[in-house]
């Protein structure tokens, strides 16, 4: 249970991820029990004032002034888990005395006893914080933060809303039933244990060693908190969550008080509005995720930062006359919380870490989290203080919507500070706004398509979507396929771009052409081919003749695009041209794109054109059509000396040849010079197979994907379970000679014996067949 692991452990980083959700969710659970609705209304029934409300949940959030200590005491433990597991230990076990204190006797302090509690459990948890969140952004890779810990802010929402509902259904029966204080009691109970099982699951993280470093002394750990300061962008970050932070937390403790005693709201009310704030948080999360690992920080708080002010002004609205418009009002207004919260949380987080230095990144978190407790103590006692103050000089309703008001006006003016915040954000404000202004269903519904597709033809149509969509937002990841193993996802990749016209797609393409020049297509539009008709085969027929090299060659591809036979014929004659290889290779696409296997002739006589990107055409020709009096020339081509075209010939052998051919295939990817033949080769191989859908979709995964689905295909298996892991020690040879010793497969041996890199992958598909 306390085993460490080392750092470039990715499997047992992932477990240690997939625990800490668990314990996030019943640590949730127990929270929301303890706090939030449930204890104000017992503070309320204690007589609580609106200073002392104030106090209550401002205390808490001055206490996270101790994360700079903490995260500095954090620093003398060689790994994260045992400093956060006392710190873990009391923030929740603090609570105890909370269960019985309902049904205490009236002359005993309880109050004051609930304050006791409640600073207890957050000087604990502050304490540990900044350490827990260096270990977590230790753990998530950079590029995938944003999507952890949106799902993270998701799955406390959620929890928090459904957990709500039969504690606020009990409540609300025994109020009726005038047993307030036992149901709190046991409201507190079932809090304690669900504090219990997040604790055992806290327990079975496994622990993370920290970097090898000097270790130093109490008063240099003290001097080092002060470093982050010496950063001119993390001052001005710290502005900026001050102001943002103060206009965040004015009115937080007076939202439930005016429910219930203005608003006459019961607990169920309260947890249907938190069911809407779960449903925003629960659909938007993904989506402030993925902005904020694309377009950083900045935007996402922009957005959500500007949203927040719906939430005080929903309440603002609200009458107690307007009966069940009261519902309305506030669903809309908890709903647009729960959308903007969530980025906030992202957006929020995610900034202090890029602003944070690298080597301080523990001291600048401690150090931000602390000035945002101390800011939020400020702002609720200020609120508390402007409530108190104007106690009996205007009616109750009067004095909360003007707190309300202030606090919405307060929310719109913080998000103003950001432009003094310098940040590493790949898109600016007004950029992000531009694309966000154009983004249509199509596009949107394309973006999902693409993320989920499973074949090279479903992943085609996508990408095709989003070009005429023109769905900027996808320029990203539309540019990374320029580079997929399949030609056809690079060429459709290519067109996308063009149709969508920004910078990001100009920077790919040109990327592209000087890269991996045989991947470059010639211009994609002409006018001609647009028409879609048949009455346009003609004229393009003609300009097969003009004397402009690029117009016969932009000519050809169109006349492969319209699939007409009309045209067959003088694209035989074209890719036979003499003089043009361009237009060889032009032709031989669009004969490949008519299918018709009167051009076999002539695309067997162009696997020997001198000319590589003929070759690589018409061996992409023999492939789609499935030419299969090729295969003694591809077979030729293979056995002797290789160039750049082998991987489209290796994959064209593997539609037309036959079982035979694989040894020769795996050869070819051993002698391959770049990553993106040698996968095109193994793609043909995975054919040869019969796996190839299951090998690509394997193969294009992110680490943490492919991780997890390794995870699950080798978890009913010992011999399985140690192959994966000799593979994330990256002996992946090993890993195939392991399976070959242990599992009857017909195409292990041959990978054993050539194992080329990324063949665990493909030996992986084959077993999952």
């Amino acid at each position: 249970m306390n085993a460490r692991v080392p750092q470039s452990d990715r499997l047992a980083n992932l477990r240690a991820l997939r625990t800490a959700n668990l314990d996030l969710a019943f640590a949730t659970a127990f929270a929301a029990l303890v706090g939030g609705n449930f204890q104000q209304a017992f503070a309320l029934e204690l007589g609580a004032t609106p200073r002392i409300l104030a106090l209550l949940a401002a205390l808490p959030a001055i206490i996270g002034i101790l994360q700079i200590p903490g995260s500095a005491i954090g620093e003398f433990f060689r790994g994260y888990k045992k400093f956060g597991a006392v710190g873990g230990f009391f923030y929740r076990f603090a609570w105890v005395p909370i269960v019985f204190l309902p049904l205490a006797p009236v002359y005993f302090p309880r109050l004051a006893i609930l304050i006791t509690a409640a600073v207890f459990s957050a000087a604990a948890l502050f304490l540990v914080q900044a350490t827990y969140n260096a270990w977590l952004s230790f753990l998530v890779p950079e590029s995938h933060r944003g999507w952890y810990f949106s799902r993270r802010i998701a799955i406390a929402t959620v929890v928090g809303a459904i957990i709500g509902f039969p504690a606020s259904l009990a409540l609300d029966w025994m109020d009726r039933n005038d047993d307030f204080t036992l149901g709190l009691s046991l409201i507190f109970g079932v809090a304690i244990l669900f504090a219990i099982v997040s604790y055992y699951f806290y327990l079975r993280m496994p622990d993370t060693q920290k970097a090898e470093g000097e270790k130093l002394s109490a008063g240099e750990s003290l001097r080092s908190l002060g470093k982050p300061l010496r950063d001119r962008r993390f001052v001005w970050l710290l502005a900026f969550l001050a102001f943002f932070v103060f206009a965040q937390s004015l009115a937080a403790p007076f939202f439930f008080p005016y429910g219930r005693q203005v608003l006459k709201l019961d607990f169920v009310q309260f947890q249907i509005y938190g069911a809407f704030h779960a449903a925003a948080t629960l659909l938007s999360a993904g989506m402030w995720g993925y902005f904020s690992d694309k377009y950083g920080n900045k935007p996402v708080l922009f957005i959500a930062g500007s949203l927040l002010c719906i939430g005080p002004f929903s309440w603002a609205l609200c009458d107690a006359g307007l009966g069940n418009w009261n519902l309305l009002i506030l669903s809309v207004g908890h709903i647009a919380a729960g959308f903007s919260w969530t980025g906030v949380a992202v957006g929020q987080g995610n900034i202090i870490l890029a602003n944070s230095p690298p080597a301080l990144r523990a001291q600048a978190i401690g150090l931000s989290q602390a000035v945002i407790a101390g800011v939020s103590f400020l702002a609720q006692i200020s609120g508390g203080e402007f409530m108190q103050r104007t106690m009996g000089t205007m009616p109750d309703e009067r004095r909360y919507e003007l707190l309300f008001i202030a606090n919405g006006i307060l929310r719109i003016g913080a998000v103003g500070m950001l432009f003094f915040v310098r940040d590493a954000t790949p898109t600016s404000i007004r950029g992000f706004l531009r694309q966000v202004v154009k983004v249509r269903p199509k596009g949107v519904l394309a973006m999902r398509r693409l993320a989920s597709a499973g074949s090279v033809g479903q992943k085609e149509q996508a990408i095709r979507d989003l070009g005429e969509s023109g769905m900027a937002m996808a320029e990203t990841e539309v540019a990374h396929l320029l580079t997929d193993p399949s030609p056809r996802i690079r060429r459709e990749a290519a067109e996308a771009l063009s149709q969508m016209g920004h910078e990001e797609a100009v920077d790919a393409l040109v990327s592209l052409i000087e890269d991996h020049p045989l991947m470059v297509e010639e211009e994609m539009v002409e006018a001609l081919a647009s028409i879609g008709k048949r009455k346009a085969v003609v004229p393009l027929v003609a300009l097969l003749e003009n004397p402009s090299s690029s117009l016969r060659r932009a000519s050809a591809k169109a006349l492969g695009k319209l699939r007409s036979r009309d045209a067959l014929q003088a694209l035989i004659t074209a890719a036979a041209n003499p003089d043009d290889a361009e237009l060889r290779r032009a032709a031989i696409q669009a004969l490949r794109l008519i299918g018709d296997p009167l051009c076999q002739p002539v695309i067997a006589k162009a696997l020997l054109d001198p000319y590589p990107a003929v070759r690589v055409a018409a061996a992409e020709a023999c492939a789609d059509m499935e030419l299969a009096p090729c295969g003694p020339i591809l077979r030729e081509l293979l056995a002797e000396d290789i160039d750049e075209t082998a991987a489209e010939i290796a994959y064209a052998l593997a539609t037309v040849g036959d079982t035979a051919d694989v040894n020769l295939i795996l050869n070819t990817a051993n002698r391959t010079t770049t990553s993106v033949a040698r996968r095109r080769c193994l793609l043909g191989a995975a054919r040869l197979f019969g796996v190839e859908e299951s090998f690509y979709r394997l193969l294009v995964l992110d680490s943490i994907g492919r991780d997890q689905a390794l995870i699950h295909w080798a978890k009913a298996d010992r011999n399985l379970r140690r192959s994966v892991a000799l593979y994330h020690k990256d002996d992946e040879t090993g890993a195939i000679r392991h399976l070959h010793r242990h599992f009857q497969n017909p195409w292990l041996e041959a990978l054993a014996e050539h194992h080329p890199k990324d063949a665990y992958l493909l030996a992986v598909s084959a077993m999952m067949d």
